[in-house]
């Protein structure tokens, strides 16, 4: 190993000058990212082709810097912290989610329900802040983690306020996908209830996305502007009926209009690049 360490770090035109560990370290957290959100030990070295206890050596440094971290309960590892807040820093999201937290909190404070803010990020949405309330029965969902683009509160409030030809673009037929038997899975009928939502200022999710869990979704945006993320709060199902999720819906759009003025007073609250889902083709290597 140190042999082929030194030998990659000596410069030398055309020759391959990565570092093997560093390479390998770099494509797992591409698995991460690329093919699904948590890895076990033994099927993490499969995917890499080496020792199971490699894979444990690799996992274990990754989470001593903070870029993954094991499930206690399940033992498997996920994405950490670090490597959240490296991928905030460089999409150029961390003035929007400090601008929209004030927002976030009086929201959840209101419904006293868990509530979110999602960003458009590859395709489909990152988790980049939440706000839980105080007591056990509440969904908690994990900052850090992604949501589908067309499943959902968050895809309705998002795609319907885009151009219809920037929607076309980033909303494909397949994307409609049935997680529940609620779920909206024909484009007509998906494009509709765009309609609806944009009608009412927000967005609803009656068990299309799990089972039992209900939520309601604003875009967040400057005014006459495309939507920049969505704020969304999500319950279950019992605590939060369909005519609860309107009496939300009507406080949000109160609270999301001094969010959207915000916004517009600020600089560049986030990168146009960052605004609109990007459908990246990734090749394995």
């Amino acid at each position: 190993m140190e042999n082929s360490v030194r030998q990659n770090q000596t410069p030398h035109p055309g020759r391959d000058r990565r570092v093997a560990s560093v390479d390998r370290a770099l494509t797992a957290l591409k698995l991460f990212l690329r093919e699904k959100g948590d890895w076990g030990v033994s099927e993490l070295a499969g995917r890499l082709g080496v020792h199971k206890s490699t894979a444990h050596a690799l996992l274990g440094t990754l989470a001593a810097h903070g870029l993954v971290e094991p499930d206690p309960a399940t033992r498997r590892y996920r994405l950490g912290a670090t490597a959240f807040a490296y991928g905030m820093q460089a999409n150029g999201h961390v003035a929007l989610r400090e601008a929209a937290r004030p927002t976030l909190a009086r929201l959840a404070d209101a419904a006293g329900q868990t509530a979110i803010l999602v960003l458009p990020h590859d395709g489909r949405f990152l988790i980049a802040d939440a706000v839980e309330p105080p007591d056990d029965m509440r969904v908690a969902l994990p900052v850090g983690g992604h949501l589908p683009l067309a499943c959902g509160c968050a895809g309705k409030a998002y795609l319907a306020w885009l151009d219809p030809a920037e929607r076309e673009r980033a909303l494909r037929p397949e994307d409609l996908r049935r997680f529940t038997p609620r779920s909206i899975t024909r484009m007509p009928t998906y494009l509709a209830e765009l309609q609806r939502t944009k009608a009412r200022g927000y967005a609803l999710d009656l068990e299309e996305y799990s089972p039992g869990v209900h939520a309601v979704g604003f875009p967040v945006r400057p005014p006459g502007a495309p939507p920049v993320g969505v704020l969304c709060v999500v319950g279950l199902s019992h605590r939060m009926p369909e005519e609860t999720l309107h009496a939300i819906g009507r406080k949000g759009l109160a609270l999301l209009a001094g969010l959207g003025r915000a916004l517009a007073a600020r600089k560049g609250p986030a990168p146009a690049a960052a605004a609109r889902p990007h459908r990246t083709v990734h090749r394995e290597e």
